[in-house]
């Protein structure tokens, strides 16, 4: 009996500390981290550290947007007179990396709203975020690399309705458009983009259609050549249109040019207008 007794003794010990034990553990795992805290705060705190870090800040490759047009011209018509695409554009999906539609659509407006005052849009027109029904992020770089060129980041955006569809290249950067089609699916009551066409009217002689399309054409060119800033660009040796083809030309000091075109295609009932560089002609998508 006595052995039995100290048998239950010594187990009911045993016990007793095993559970003071995992107690003692449990607390010192929660306690510790608190007290370690406060003792490293004591010695840091207030302390000043200094260490060598190198930072490489962004640096953009283009100073202004007419060197990226004297770019893809440089590049363009390395290739061209060969029959080679040159260019080439890959869609870039870095993530964290781009913007949402209200901001892009944003900034597509207050673009148009430039090119309207300078002259280049016969009307106002904006662009409505829930209309986006496409926003991919490019990047346009050379084949063969032989002008080094640096690269050129854009995003294609199209917004769809049921009256029309737009379709536009921005550049990332300084958020120039590059090139703008308007596909309209149902014509408007009063419509300038007709009237630029001269397809509002029957014109009473040829030569009367072709003066109003012509002079509509020059007052859009050098609408055109002010948004782009080409004029004041130091490169630029030479810009004129020619009013009877619909299209122009930028010439630069290294001998390469950039043609750039206004265009109204009402062989259908659905009519395209569109403005500026003709992106998917010039790059390989």
């Amino acid at each position: 009996m006595k052995g039995m007794d100290k048998s239950k003794i010594r187990q009911f010990v045993y016990t007793v500390c095993g559970i003071a034990c995992v107690g003692t553990i449990l607390y010192a795992a929660f306690a510790f981290p608190q007290y370690y805290c406060r003792f490293r705060d004591k010695n840091t705190l207030n302390n000043a550290n200094y260490m060598d870090i190198n930072v490489n800040t962004y640096e953009t490759d283009y100073a202004s947007f007419p060197e990226k047009i004297h770019a893809l011209a440089r590049a363009y018509y390395a290739g061209a007179p060969l029959g080679d695409m040159p260019l080439r554009a890959v869609q870039v999906n870095e993530p964290g990396v781009g913007m949402d539609q209200k901001e892009l659509t944003s900034i597509v407006n207050d673009e148009f709203m430039t090119l309207y005052k300078e002259g280049s849009l016969p009307q106002k027109l904006k662009a409505n975020a829930k209309k986006m029904t496409l926003s991919q992020r490019y990047t346009i770089y050379e084949a063969n690399p032989k002008n080094d060129f640096k690269g050129i980041s854009c995003w294609k955006l199209i917004y769809a309705s049921k009256k029309r569809t737009i379709t536009l290249y921005l550049d990332e950067e300084y958020h120039k458009i590059y090139y703008l089609k308007i596909h309209r699916l149902k014509k408007a009551r009063q419509d300038k983009f007709a009237e630029w066409g001269n397809y509002s009217y029957a014109p009473k002689t040829t030569d009367e259609y072709f003066s109003g399309y012509q002079t509509n054409f020059v007052a859009c060119w050098n609408g055109l050549m002010q948004y782009y800033a080409l004029p004041l660009y130091s490169e630029t040796i030479n810009q004129w249109a020619d009013a009877s083809n619909l299209y122009g030309v930028v010439s630069f000091r290294d001998g390469c040019s950039i043609s750039l075109f206004e265009n109204y295609d009402n062989s259908v009932q659905e009519y395209t207008w569109d403005l500026g560089l003709q992106m998917e002609e010039m790059i390989q998508f």
